[in-house]
């Protein structure tokens, strides 16, 4: 085989690699156009900023016993020990374990303060 005949060859091999590229190209396109279009699609359906806004301005973060233990047992650790106590006293409760779940963001805040 000559060499020119060899270089028409790979030519010919390169324009069939371009053109499946350029037709993998226009598949994807469209795949991840129309996906995309569904993805929209689906989240109009499913917000409303009427309603959504409102409920995210009133969610507060869900504060656990484990996070207060944690702060608490640094607070203490740091030194203020006593402080730590006193606030644990402030809520009317003997241990952390027993104080009611709807006061743990006022005592988290408390505790942040310190």
């Amino acid at each position: 085989m000559s060499k020119t005949s060899e270089l028409d060859a790979v030519f010919t091999e390169l324009e069939k690699c371009g053109r499946t590229l350029a037709e993998i190209a226009i598949d994807l396109r469209k795949m991840f156009s129309t996906a995309e279009t569904d993805a929209l699609n689906g989240f109009e359906e499913i917000y409303d900023p009427a309603t959504d806004e409102a409920q995210e301005e009133t969610h507060q973060k869900t504060i656990t016993l484990e996070e207060i233990r944690g702060l608490a047992a640094s607070k203490a650790q740091s030194g203020l020990r006593k402080e730590v106590k006193a606030l644990v006293m402030k809520y009317g409760v003997a241990s952390l374990s027993v104080l009611p779940e709807d006061k743990f963001p006022e005592f988290m805040a408390e505790l942040e303060a310190m």
